[in-house]
């Protein structure tokens, strides 16, 4: 029964952190990094501003998140590949990651991030 319960625990937790993620994706294509605040992240995912530091100590932290995720996600289709398509996914992948609501917003920004 205790793993039956760490594992429900475990899908909860990556639910929650996606849930933010994906409001702090959101949020930070529409203000941009610097204009958006913890409490608007919060106010799109729907969950209290407290919550999100449950998750992540920063604003800084959630952003990197985003970035780890759209990189597991890249890594994951190429694991998941066939042999011979590996490296046309990769392609697939790039060009999709591309058109990726954060990638534009780095692309749009690059400049004011260094």
């Amino acid at each position: 029964m205790k793993d039956t319960h760490d594992t429900i625990q475990e899908l909860l937790i990556t639910a929650r952190r996606n849930q933010i993620l994906d409001a702090a994706t959101q949020v930070f294509a529409e203000k941009g990094f610097h204009r958006a605040t913890i409490k608007d992240i919060a106010r799109v995912a729907g969950i209290a501003d407290g919550t999100i530091y449950t998750y992540f100590p920063s604003k800084t932290d959630v952003l990197l998140g985003i970035l780890n995720r759209l990189n597991e996600s890249t890594e994951r289709e190429q694991q998941l590949a066939p042999d011979g398509e590996q490296d046309r996914r990769a392609l697939g992948s790039t060009a999709r990651s591309a058109h990726h609501p954060a990638i534009r917003w780095f692309e749009i920004r690059r400049g004011a991030l260094q």
